[in-house]
């Protein structure tokens, strides 16, 4: 027999052998967005979650080496999403889910290293190749400026403070001559509104007082001839073992991402410098070396670039506040012995950066930033990272948890970027988020109401859309082929007609369909009470452009009408190690998931009574004995 067979997952009817060592096991999770979204977990036993490794060179798979004495339980789910991503033996679509008792499994099959791919519920004895995704293009807008072109920028290097340093100024102007300081160095909060502009740009705020007006300010991320250049670069996300996506410009010594252009102005290169690593500081939290709010926070002696629990560095937790980060002493979290010893390199180092994507939120949701000077994050159109300001590199995060976001639903992020003086150019970011940086598709949502939208930017990768460096709105009811099909966590498409199955039907527009769906132009109101025809289980209505297909985004809800009975249920016989999989039969005819591989089909009932066996080759069988109502297929291989 072939080595990377099929193993059948026979759960329940598995015998038991011998105590065991160690074995890993592979989880290839759904293909669905909720699984982009940090780590995976195993619920073990129903009270001990143990996190799975991200395997960064097998990308989309997670890992776990797993060993135990006794029989145990257990259930994967995503780290963001635990009440809904749970998949146990009768796979992905079942909202009561039978565990694995994984010692069983893994004794009867005897291999030490196995592969389970949760789309199809099946166990592999080697790699099948389902390889996903580790990693993705994050697409940024760049101005490419100079200080001798924009007033709001400065030649003025560390240790230097307070001065332009500029030999000359051929654009806007900012400083006062007889003063020649430069306002609002350090973390300065409220150079911005706390709410995005209706062209998704930042709008400052003149009480501030950090720049000559409104306009100086508009350039920075605006094309504007004779004082900057617009060119989109692709940032490359990376997933960590974790599980969280993160980019970290450290790994190329500092963030320098527009030296590759020429200009003549506008790519003038300067001395630019290796980042100093974070440290213990002067050894202690004394008060001049942190603000007290650190000092409450942390204990003494701590060193900055040590990981914390949840495997962030305690530098990216600390609190920053306004006027810290103008030098190397304020806050004192570096590794000092570095300041002297730092190498130098020219570099473009004058830009600002603008980059736009959509994300679905779910609870326990994090964003870590670092950034030498200004960055400015928006979600959900309000302000939610303010970082304002000439500084060094500064942190700054935040727990999605905190903005009233509601669970399941999509979301714009907005993010503006400049470094205006700093010779240390650093930039990161590490979040248990999926946000993709495409002209994408998101809904607002009412009640019951989702009325879609689409922003238009640079595409996924900088092959490039950009209108005039700005991003736009367009009305969903104005996109001709904007289209809606519903779809179960199998991946089978319904298109509306409960006596049909279609793989690739749209809904129809207009009319109400399975009770409680009903789609219009650029609209769809769901209400899950009203709905009649679904059998239990989780669904998506996924809307999309035909001329975009892969630009989606869905509405999540699940069908619990039978679960009450299903729970309720006394499965007898050989139906409680089935395992199997949730089917509906319409008007007595059962179709089979074109997932499921076999060479026969078991058909059980609810309470475990073998009631039809299909053969290899049948999609369907008529069966009017037992029409309109919820089985259990089990394939046997």
């Amino acid at each position: 027999m072939q080595t990377n067979k099929i193993i059948s997952f026979l759960c329940g009817l598995l015998l038991a052998t011998n105590a065991w060592s160690a074995k890993v096991v592979y989880l290839i999770p759904p293909n669905d967005a909720a699984w982009h979204q940090g780590s995976a977990l195993l619920l073990v036993d129903g009270n001990k979650s143990v996190r799975l490794e991200a395997d960064t060179i097998l990308c989309g798979y997670f890992k776990i080496s797993y060993a135990i004495a006794a029989d145990s339980n257990a259930l994967f789910m995503s780290e963001t999403n635990t009440s809904t991503t749970k998949i146990g033996a009768n796979g992905v679509n079942a909202l009561t889910p039978i565990p694995f008792n994984f010692k069983r499994i893994l004794d009867s099959l005897a291999h030490d290293t196995l592969f389970y791919n949760a789309q199809d519920s099946l166990w592999y004895a080697n790699d099948p190749q389902l390889h996903g995704q580790c990693s993705y293009p994050f697409a940024t807008i760049f101005y490419d400026t100079d200080a001798e072109l924009h007033g709001a920028f400065s030649c003025d290097e560390y240790p230097n403070v307070g001065t332009s340093a500029c030999p000359s100024t051929k654009g806007l102007t900012f400083y006062d001559p007889s003063a020649g300081k430069i306002p609002c160095l350090g973390v300065i909060p409220g150079i911005v509104l706390p709410t995005l502009g209706v062209d998704r740009k930042p709008i400052y705020s003149p009480a501030s007082g950090c720049m000559k007006d409104s306009t100086m300010f508009n350039t920075l991320f605006r094309s504007t001839t004779g004082v900057n250049e617009l060119v989109c670069v692709d940032l490359n996300v990376k997933q960590t073992s974790r599980g969280a996506w993160e980019f970290n410009s450290d790994s190329a010594q500092g963030f320098y991402p527009v030296d590759d252009l020429t200009s003549a102005g506008t790519a003038l290169k300067r001395t630019a410098y290796t980042s100093v690593a974070y440290g213990t500081g002067a050894g202690s939290l004394a008060k001049d070396n942190v603000n007290s709010s650190a000092q409450n926070i942390f204990p003494a002696n701590v060193n900055w670039s040590s990981l914390d629990t949840s495997g962030q560095t305690f530098f990216d937790l600390y609190p920053s506040q306004k006027g810290e980060f103008t030098s190397g002493s304020n806050p004192d979290v570096y590794n000092d012995a570095e300041w002297g010893s730092r190498s130098s390199a020219p570099h473009n180092r004058f830009f600002c950066s603008e980059s736009h994507g959509s994300f679905v939120y779910n609870p326990s949701q994090k964003w870590y930033f670092r950034s030498s000077d200004d960055l400015w994050v928006f979600i959900n159109n309000k302000i939610a990272v303010d970082l304002g300001g000439m500084h060094l590199s500064a942190p700054g995060a935040v727990s999605l948890d905190t903005l009233g976001l509601v669970a399941g639903n999509s979301y714009p992020v907005d993010m503006f970027h400049c470094n205006r003086r700093n010779v240390m150019s650093d930039f990161r970011f590490s979040t248990n988020m999926y946000v993709p940086t495409s002209s994408s598709l998101y809904y607002e949502q009412t009640g019951n109401t989702y009325v879609f939208e689409k922003t238009v930017n640079a595409s996924a990768s900088c092959g490039a859309l950009i209108v005039g460096g700005t991003r736009y709105t367009i009305d969903g009811s104005t996109l001709k082929d904007l289209v809606f099909r519903l779809v179960d966590s199998q991946g089978q498409t319904f298109d509306g007609n409960p006596s049909t199955v279609s793989l690739d039907s749209n809904l129809s527009l207009g009319s109400t369909l399975y009770g409680g769906i009903t789609a219009s132009a650029g609209k769809i109101v769901l209400d899950p009470i009203k709905l009649q025809g679904l059998s239990d289980g989780r669904y998506k209505i996924v809307a999309f452009q035909t001329s975009a297909p892969t630009i989606k985004v869905s509405i999540s809800f699940s069908v619990s009408a039978g679960a009450s009975k299903l729970a309720n249920a006394t499965p007898k016989g050989s139906a409680t190690a089935l395992g199997g999989q949730l089917s509906m039969v319409i008007n007595g005819e059962l179709q089979v998931p074109v997932t499921m591989r076999f060479s026969a089909i078991k058909v059980f009932d609810l309470q475990g009574h073998e009631i039809a066996e299909l053969s290899k080759g049948t999609e369907r069988i008529r069966q009017p004995s037992f029409a309109n109502s919820i089985v259990i297929l089990h394939p046997m291989n």
